[in-house]
C-alpha cells in the first residue's frame, strides 16, 4: 500500500509540474481586469502568451470568440468565428490559386481597435487574410 502511495504522489507532482510548464500564462492585472470589464460572462476561456501580447479564446453567446490584449490590458483586436457560409463571395473567388478547390475549413470576422475589419478563411492549415471587400491581403497586411 505504501509503495502506491509514493508511485501515486510522484505521478500526480509530475502532472502539476506539467500543468505549470504548459498552463494558462501569468496574466498582468491590466490584462485579466479588462477581461473582466469586457467578456465578464464569457465562458470556456484559454490563455496563451505569444509575444508581448496575450490571447484569450473563449465562448460568449453561443459564439466563439478571441480578444488579443497588451500588457496594459488594451485590445488591439478581436475575432469572431463565422460559418463558412457567411464569408464574403469575393475571399472565395480571392483565394490564393494553390488553394483553388479546396475546402474553407474556418472562417472569422477580425475588428481591430481602429474599426478596420478583416476576415479570415483557414485553408489546408493556413490563414488568408482579406479586407472588408474580399479582396486578398498580403501576409505582411
Amino acid at each position: 500500500m505504501k509503495r502506491y502511495c509514493i508511485v501515486g504522489s510522484i505521478c500526480a507532482l509530475g502532472l502539476c509540474v506539467t500543468s505549470f510548464i504548459t498552463g494558462t500564462p501569468e496574466l498582468p492585472d491590466p490584462v485579466k481586469t479588462a477581461f473582466q470589464k469586457h467578456y465578464s460572462e464569457a465562458r470556456k476561456v484559454k490563455w496563451e502568451k505569444e509575444n508581448d501580447v496575450y490571447e484569450a479564446e473563449f465562448e460568449l453567446n453561443k459564439l466563439n470568440m478571441s480578444a488579443v490584449f497588451d500588457v496594459s490590458g488594451t485590445i488591439p483586436e478581436t475575432e469572431i468565428e463565422i460559418p463558412v457560409s457567411e464569408l464574403l463571395t469575393n475571399c472565395k473567388s480571392n483565394l490564393p490559386s494553390e488553394f483553388t478547390g479546396a475546402r474553407i475549413k474556418e472562417a472569422a470576422k477580425i475588428v481591430k481597435t481602429n474599426g478596420t475589419v478583416l476576415y479570415e478563411a483557414e485553408v489546408k492549415g493556413v490563414d488568408v487574410f482579406f479586407d472588408v471587400e474580399g479582396n486578398l491581403l498580403k501576409p505582411t497586411e
